[in-house]
């Protein structure tokens, strides 16, 4: 099994927006592809640009372009997001840090709002 340092997020009974429960520590990768318990389980792996090497190169290439078009962006690190179903999401919600996101994988609807947070 692949064991990583992660965390694993879970839909609570209620399937209220809000209604998560999050496990941090090391956890199969396994576990999450084969889920079927009919609650989404998401598992968030960081870190994974010191962990494969064809990830850090990816990374590098986009700060590279980011950098030669004169913004500036600090890499903390970079994490995978793992669905155990196709379109898995935490729903609407903030990050307290600058994100880039790539989508690979699974198509997903995502909207990106300017406006208020407090209704999420």
């Amino acid at each position: 099994a692949r064991i990583l340092p992660s965390r694993a997020l879970t839909r609570g009974p209620t399937e209220q927006p809000n209604d998560w429960s999050v496990t941090k520590g090391r956890h199969a990768v396994e576990a999450f592809e084969d889920s079927d318990d009919g609650k989404c389980s998401i598992l968030v792996v960081n870190n994974i640009d010191r962990l494969h090497l064809g990830v850090s190169k990816i990374a590098d290439d986009v700060l590279s372009i980011i950098d030669a078009s004169g913004a500036r962006m600090v890499l903390d690190d970079v994490q995978i997001s793992l669905g155990a179903r196709a379109g898995a999401s935490v729903g609407p919600h903030t990050d307290s840090y600058s994100v880039f996101l790539l989508q690979v994988g699974s198509p997903k609807r995502w909207v990106v709002s300017s406006g208020a947070v407090d209704s999420l």
